[in-house]
């Protein structure tokens, strides 16, 4: 089976962002039957002349599903972007995550697999050194890949990880003022009041 890509991609993922060229194909076809072990994805590489475009993932952690202006169910709660999104898009009233403990759901998103295969089941669980993030693939295929946010997944260090190029993050849960934040391999220390929500959102369009 072969499925059609969309140009460019930017990904940013709660904050997770990947910038990406367009590719032809993903080719699937080497799907495992039932008796046989996994097999490597290939993404064919971005077309040159095809004109860029930008998808932008946004994942917003601890974050109840109902909690947004437009649903209406907290009369003072204003969202104005989210409300955009709901109304202008699409609102999925009945979804559901595999694992809704944040560092596993954060796994399963970057993976595509489930707790019992990528390893982390619960908040302090390593990623295993054999997991394969779905952002190594589109840098195979020539794609630009960045993360803007909280990692965790049992890290207690801010180094960057498989799959991405632009990196800003921090260590474990992090924290609201005046983080210590990674940015590309350099550690910044930042005072004043700043806000690590502001902070992410700023390193996330410069990306």
């Amino acid at each position: 089976m072969k499925t059609d890509l969309t140009k460019y991609f930017t990904i940013l993922l709660g904050i997770i962002l990947i910038s990406c060229g367009e590719s032809e194909t993903i080719d699937e076809s080497n799907e495992p039957d039932s008796d046989e072990g996994d097999k490597e994805l290939v993404l064919h590489k971005i077309d040159s002349v095809s004109k860029p475009k930008n998808v932008v993932f946004i994942l917003s952690d601890d974050h109840r599903y109902d909690f947004m202006g437009f649903t209406g169910k907290v009369p003072f709660l204003e969202t104005p972007n989210m409300d955009k999104m709901g109304t202008q898009g699409v609102h999925f009233k009945n979804a559901f995550v595999t694992t809704s403990l944040c560092s596993p759901s954060r796994a399963s998103i970057l993976t595509g697999q489930f707790s019992h295969h990528h390893g982390v089941v619960d908040n302090q669980s390593m990623v295993a050194d054999s997991v394969t993030f779905f952002p190594q693939y589109l840098q195979k295929a020539g794609y630009k890949t960045g993360y803007v946010g909280k990692w965790h997944m049992g890290e207690h260090h801010s180094g960057a990880r498989p799959g991405f190029d632009y990196w800003v993050s921090f260590r474990g849960q992090g924290v609201y003022y005046n983080p210590t934040l990674n940015v590309n391999g350099t550690e910044k220390v930042y005072s004043d009041s700043s806000y690590i929500t502001d902070l992410i959102t700023q390193y996330s369009l410069d990306f």
